[in-house]
């Protein structure tokens, strides 16, 4: 009977062990066949700072947190720092951080980034300075096509402008000037990037044209508006043209506008970041002076002269060709020259035949103004046996 128990003890022991190592094991493979989570995570600098639950959650985060930037910088979206990278892990641990936490920890070391253009502006080298490039961060390619318009604009009158870009440039017949070509000297690139905000951002094209006009965003010059004082007259007086008074005070949109006195206005020099090439084809009638021949006659007593021929001016039709830099002529090309009209040269015969005692006639002539008078006392001639007589 003892043993008979014994037996049954020992199976039912065996059966408890069974059964735990049944459940374990059981346990073991519910474990490894549980569905995995698709996380993203997020790295600065190639190194992992932590997992975010949804990409797009996050970067919905960042926007609310950052209204100021998108306010200031007139976009729809902020964009993580340069440098931090998220990338979709799949993993069975259920461990994520916060959007919150992320955010705090790049906010803290980071500048975030807005989607823009950044252009590449490549001067050519001088003899004072060598080859540089000039970087500018704006918010699209346009603002700068914009901005170079109107610097170009500042360079050549508005409606010559309109007529070469529309291809309606009057054909040369006779006389007159065209346009050939309108290009920017230096070679400028566009790349498409994220522009930490930190960096200076240019969000305006009337401040982007003064910048590439003046070189600088620092504050110009000021002058202090007269009474009959206008655009025209206050440009001209600075040295500046009209176009160039516009873009220095986006304030005024024409020549026209009044001013005030008292008010100010900007009138600084100047000192352009690009150079805008103009290339002009002219065909013009120029005058050609004359000459003038002399002719020695010798029974004409020397001292005396007259005049044979008058002479005649010519003309020519010159065609040039001319390139202008910022304004400024640089080279000019004589393509070919037809004469019109030649000229004809005046003929001057003076005399040559010497004749003793006779002094040269040319020194001595009375004074041609008039009324004249002789202030050295009463001088006259009388004719008498004894020559010349005087009176002082």
């Amino acid at each position: 009977m003892k043993n008979k128990k014994n037996k049954w003890s020992f199976s039912l022991i065996i059966v408890v062990v069974l059964s735990i190592s049944s459940i374990f094991l059981l346990g073991s493979k519910l474990t490894q066949s549980k569905t995995p989570n698709e996380f993203y995570a997020v790295y600065l600098d190639g190194k992992q700072i932590g997992v975010v639950k949804s990409k797009e959650e996050f970067n919905k985060y960042i926007n609310t947190q950052e209204e100021k930037l998108k306010q200031q910088y007139k976009v729809d979206d902020i964009y993580t720092p340069k440098g931090v990278e998220i990338k979709k892990i799949v993993t069975y641990s259920n461990k994520t951080n916060t959007d919150e936490d992320i955010y705090k920890l790049l906010v803290s070391s980071e500048n975030f980034t807005i989607k823009g253009t950044v252009v590449e502006i490549e001067k050519k080298a001088t003899e004072e300075e060598k080859e540089k490039k000039i970087t500018i961060n704006l918010l699209n390619k346009e603002m700068f096509d914009t901005a170079i318009i109107d610097i170009i604009k500042a360079f050549i009158d508005d409606e010559e402008y309109i007529a070469f870009m529309n291809s309606t440039q009057p054909k040369i017949i006779d006389t007159g000037e065209i346009i050939e070509d309108i290009y920017i000297q230096e070679k400028i690139t566009y790349k498409e990037d994220y522009i930490p905000t930190n960096e200076r951002i240019f969000t305006d094209t009337n401040e982007l044209a003064k910048y590439l006009m003046y070189g600088t965003t620092e504050k110009q010059s000021t002058y202090v508006v007269k009474e009959g004082d206008t655009i025209e007259t206050i440009a001209a007086n600075n040295k500046l043209n009209v176009q160039e008074f516009l873009i220095a005070n986006p304030e005024f949109t024409s020549v026209n506008n009044l001013l005030y006195e008292s008010q100010k206005v900007l009138v600084g020099l100047i000192d352009p970041i690009i150079s805008v090439v103009v290339e002009k084809h002219s065909v013009q009638e120029e005058v050609q002076d004359f000459t003038t021949e002399i002719k020695y006659d010798d029974e004409l007593i020397i001292g005396y002269s007259y005049v044979e021929r008058e002479g005649e001016d010519g003309i020519d039709k010159v065609t040039r060709k001319y390139q202008y830099i910022n304004g400024q002529v640089v080279d000019v090309a004589l393509v070919g020259s037809v004469e019109v009209k030649p000229s004809v040269s005046k003929i001057l015969v003076k005399g040559d035949k010497y004749v003793p005692n006779v002094a040269d006639l040319s020194y001595w002539a009375w004074p041609t103004s008039r009324p004249f008078t002789i202030t050295s006392g009463l001088f006259f001639l009388c004719s008498s046996s004894h020559g010349v007589s005087s009176n002082a």
